[in-house]
């Protein structure tokens, strides 16, 4: 994030952007990073949590992020943590608790990808055998 930062102030040093610009680019770096970080903990909650597949279910990110900036605009003294926590507390009951058969299909097919192409590099003739 401070690269993202000191580029922006490069950029307006240069005066490549405006201030208004800059404002509008600090804020998105943040919503980037937050973004980012709400992402690993979802994914940490998903894998940690007992009989949890999905703590968001049918929601994705973009969602749950829309779900923290009401939260945090209600509440402008918390932080993220808390605000992360909440939405959790507040997606639980309603948690995907096993993978669908249609995600199952999905992944049989990246995996079979993945397999084919790992057996395709493992069968290549090494450069010794040519």
């Amino acid at each position: 994030m401070q690269l993202a930062r000191k580029q922006a102030k490069e950029h307006i040093e240069r005066g490549k952007i405006s201030l208004d610009d800059n404002n509008h680019m600090l804020y998105m770096v943040q919503i980037d990073f937050y973004t980012t970080w709400i992402t690993g903990y979802l994914t940490a909650i998903n894998i940690q949590t007992n009989d949890t597949f999905n703590i968001l279910r049918r929601a994705n990110i973009a969602g749950a992020m829309l779900w923290i900036k009401n939260y945090c605009l209600n509440k402008p003294l918390d932080n993220i943590a808390n605000a992360a926590e909440a939405l959790v507390y507040e997606f639980y009951p309603n948690r995907t608790t096993q993978a669908s058969a249609e995600n199952t299909v999905k992944e049989e097919l990246i995996n079979n990808t993945k397999n084919k192409d790992l057996n395709s590099i493992n069968n290549r003739p090494s450069k010794k055998q040519k």
